[in-house]
């Protein structure tokens, strides 16, 4: 739900900027590895 929540957010905000937003708890090792090699890690 949170992460549903953040995505509307992201989608109605007026950033001008495209992101994935991806629960990095529920990808496939082979896919976490590929998205490292360019993530920017929010806090």
């Amino acid at each position: 739900m949170i992460l549903a929540a953040i995505q509307d957010d992201l989608e109605e905000s007026t950033i001008p900027l495209f992101v994935d937003l991806a629960d990095i708890h529920n990808v496939s090792s082979e896919f976490l590895e590929e998205i490292k090699k360019d993530w920017i890690q929010w806090r």
